[in-house]
């Protein structure tokens, strides 16, 4: 095979696109084309062919990427659904029709240099989703964990961190913030004890609630 034309893009002149045996390839910058002396005429194997295009998927997920995090906390769940939203959106443009690639790998590669970087880590994603669902959106742990576990946050790092919810405190701020500080009746109450089921709290736990209101509004 041969590289028989780079051709600046019209909507985009920094970038160039790459043509072999008179086909349009794939979109490249010029640091690939740098990296690996492209230039017409020159012979390229399939090996070579395979490695500019992982190149340049590589470096289209990670300048998209820092964008994406920038001044967001997002998960390594989230970085990897949007990069493969964003390849089968954009791979017509980028890569000549039929050919293919297994973007794993590059999705794997622009997570691991994110990490390193600090700019997507789950540990502290973790600690701030726990901090604000208790300040502003109070549940229980078992619902808070499982949201958690559906972003993609590992079990581990769930284990780790649920435990510094406290559901009985979690529980009397819910019930203030939605209904202020008066008492409840749990049996004559089904309003009030089903809102609060559906954070996720135990009858046991509304009943605790209930006594403890009694303690703290009830009428001497």
């Amino acid at each position: 095979m041969k590289i028989t034309a780079i051709s600046p893009q019209k909507k985009n002149t920094s970038r160039f696109n790459l043509e072999i045996d008179g086909r349009f390839f794939c979109g490249v910058g010029a640091t690939t084309i740098a990296t690996y002396y492209l230039h017409p005429n020159k012979e390229v194997t399939d090996g070579l062919v395979h490695e500019i295009l992982a190149c340049e998927v590589y470096n289209r997920f990670y300048d998209k990427a820092i964008t994406y995090v920038t001044g967001n906390y997002k998960t390594e769940k989230d970085v990897r659904t949007y990069l493969k939203k964003l390849y089968f959106k954009k791979k017509d443009e980028w890569l000549s029709e039929g050919v293919d690639f297994d973007i794993e790998a590059s999705i794997d590669s622009v997570l691991k240099r994110l990490v390193e970087l600090g700019m997507v880590n789950d540990l502290e994603y973790a600690k701030l989703f726990i901090s604000s669902r208790l300040r502003t959106k109070p549940r229980s742990k078992r619902v808070i964990a499982s949201e958690l576990r559906s972003k993609g946050i590992s079990q581990t790092v769930v284990d780790q961190l649920i435990d510094s919810v406290n559901d009985d405190d979690a529980l009397y701020k819910l019930y203030i913030k939605k209904y202020g500080e008066r008492t409840f009746d749990i049996q004559d109450d089904p309003k009030v004890v089903g809102f609060l089921a559906r954070k996720g709290f135990s009858w046991d736990e509304i009943s605790k609630l209930e006594r403890r209101l009694k303690d703290d509004f009830g009428k001497p």
